[in-house]
């Protein structure tokens, strides 16, 4: 079968939810991501404190939301004074089973961040360094904030507050 025709509604409702899962995988995708760069930085960042060798390039994969590949598609049937459709085998697969040419990219960005493939994950303890960074997420942000004190930081406080 090279071509098929779908109900205007029914399309519209699987791309609808296409896109909402999708946009759920990149949300959890992007934390993952800023989980490891997070854990990367901070290792590097023990080594510069404490005066050894350290990285500056970091091999990461951004992951990239495709959400307005759904709304540009969504879009055009909506606007469609048809309400059968006819579609492809191949806009079938992209649009109906969510195969688009872009998919095998994002699935492996998802899972070069996700701890399949390294030592971080998105919650709990990161990698080597003992960092929770869960707790430094912000409720309801995507910003960090890790407190970060240099051992002559400390010195310095304590002579001060023996004067």
């Amino acid at each position: 079968m090279k071509k098929v025709r779908v109900n205007k509604k029914d399309l519209l409702e699987i791309l609808c939810e296409n896109r909402k899962k999708h946009k759920e995988q990149y949300k959890v995708s992007i934390k993952a991501f800023r989980v490891k760069a997070a854990d990367l930085l901070n290792k590097e960042l023990q080594k510069i404190i404490a005066g050894k060798k350290f990285e500056t390039y970091f091999d990461l994969q951004k992951p990239v939301s495709h959400e307005k590949d759904y709304d540009l598609v969504i879009k055009m049937v909506e606007m469609s004074v048809d309400d059968i459709l006819e579609l492809e085998q191949n806009e079938f697969n992209q649009l109906v089973n969510d195969e688009w040419t872009w998919k095998s990219s994002f699935r492996s960005e998802i899972y070069s961040n996700s701890g399949y493939s390294g030592s971080s994950g998105i919650s709990g303890t990161s990698g080597s360094s003992g960092i929770n960074y869960s707790e430094y997420l912000a409720e309801n942000s995507d910003e960090y904030f890790i407190p970060i004190t240099f051992p002559d930081d400390e010195n310095e406080n304590s002579e001060e507050d023996e004067q």
